[in-house]
């Protein structure tokens, strides 16, 4: 990756008079896959007691990438809500049971059973009122049912398998809405299943809500991720009868596969 270096405000040298910082990355800048940016600062302020929330979005894309009110700092206060309308959603996967694996071919194939929670927290000061979720789930994963245990239990609205994604997508509409008063939670729990072999699966997350309340629908950005590794124990035993090699071998590149091990004399 790049090295560390200062990035000073577009809109400001040293400290921006405005609620608003911009920044311009250097020329060149670039996300490779797996890759980091992180921009680290220091704000000042004198400001009366209260609850204080901050929100980020890239460029391009402005609201569509909001991180939502995020970044509270509490002064004198005890669980306060930022001011005005903000959300918190999450999507996490909660347990993945293998139900069966197919080593007959390669890849390896792997059927599982994954449990997921979906997540908001109304963490503003007004009202919300939640209308339905889309959530994209991984190649290779299907919705199976709801989980008992949410405060939501509406079943899906609609099923839609995107052919150019080679993902399920996944459509709940409330009807009537979900209110959401200052301070509370709502949850839904499915299941999903899957097959699929090594590697790393993601969903994608969208929470609509009514009555205008945000430009653009929330947006949790991939996550819940499922991480799939082919784990292989591996042996040797030397001309004496002794163990030489006994260990476990993670493997979750490309290849998927050791062909071959070779142990020096």
């Amino acid at each position: 990756g790049m090295a560390a270096q200062d990035v000073v405000p577009s809109n400001g040298s040293g400290c921006p008079s405005g609620s608003e910082v911009d920044w311009d990355m250097p020329s060149g800048t670039s996300i490779e896959p797996n890759d980091v940016v992180t921009i680290t600062f220091t704000a000042v302020t004198i400001v009366n007691p209260g609850t204080y929330c901050n929100e980020a979005h890239t460029v391009p894309g402005q609201s569509k990438t909001s991180s939502g009110q995020t970044a509270i700092v509490e002064i004198d206060t005890s669980g306060g809500l930022c001011p005005g309308e903000a959300v918190l959603v999450s999507h996490t996967m909660d347990s993945a049971d293998l139900v069966s694996s197919d080593l007959t071919a390669l890849p390896y194939t792997y059927t599982l059973e994954v449990d997921y929670t979906i997540k908001v927290e109304n963490i503003g000061t007004e009202d919300l009122e939640l209308s339905g979720f889309i959530d994209l789930l991984p190649v290779g994963y299907s919705y199976f049912a709801n989980i008992p245990g949410g405060t939501i239990t509406d079943a899906p609205f609609n099923l839609h398998y995107v052919s150019n994604l080679d993902r399920q997508r996944v459509t709940w509409k409330f009807n009537p809405a979900i209110p959401m008063a200052p301070g509370t939670t709502q949850t839904l729990l499915f299941k999903a299943d899957s097959v699929g072999g090594q590697g790393n699966y993601w969903v994608d997350l969208l929470a609509e809500f009514g009555n205008g309340a945000f430009s653009e629908k929330v947006y949790t950005w991939p996550t819940a991720l499922v991480s799939i590794t082919d784990v292989y124990d591996v042996t040797a035993i030397g001309p004496d009868g002794s163990m030489v090699i006994d260990l476990q071998v993670l493997v979750q590149g490309e290849e998927g596969m050791i062909a071959s091990w070779n142990i020096d004399e």
